[in-house]
């Protein structure tokens, strides 16, 4: 978690041909990504010159380049802004204590952009795709 939160949708499984998410990674198209977002964020983490005194977050989910795994995984990004002064815990049992997504980046198929910027844009939440 950071002062600033980025939520990230990136296809880490592959889907399967009944169009469920599968089991097995998707390598080429969602853990690079994934990588870059997390690797991009300690960089300008790590850069007092960049955001003084502002620590960056990120919130990734799983889309499996599915447009109705991406809507619903995409409830994470608006719980705050239905209700804020709920605590979600994690499968961990940690509380997470989730603050307001400030924008999102993702998805990496079309129709999965287009499903979930039309639940983001009900909150005024940005989307940025790197991909469609």
């Amino acid at each position: 978690a950071g002062d600033i939160t980025i939520g990230g949708l990136f296809p880490i499984h592959q889907k399967q041909e009944n169009s469920e998410c599968g089991k097995s990674l998707n390598p080429d198209r969602g853990i690079p990504r994934i990588e870059a977002m997390l690797y991009a964020i300690d960089q300008i983490n790590e850069d007092p010159n960049i955001l003084p005194n502002i620590k960056l977050g990120a919130l990734i989910v799983d889309t499996c380049g599915l447009d109705s795994q991406a809507l619903e995984e995409s409830l994470d990004f608006v719980r705050y802004e239905m209700d804020q002064s709920a605590e979600y815990t994690c499968t961990d049992n940690q509380s997470t204590g989730y603050s307001r997504i400030s924008g999102v980046i993702g998805g990496s198929f079309s129709g999965v952009s287009q499903q979930v910027a039309n639940l983001l844009g009900l909150f005024y939440i940005s989307q940025i795709s790197y991909a469609s």
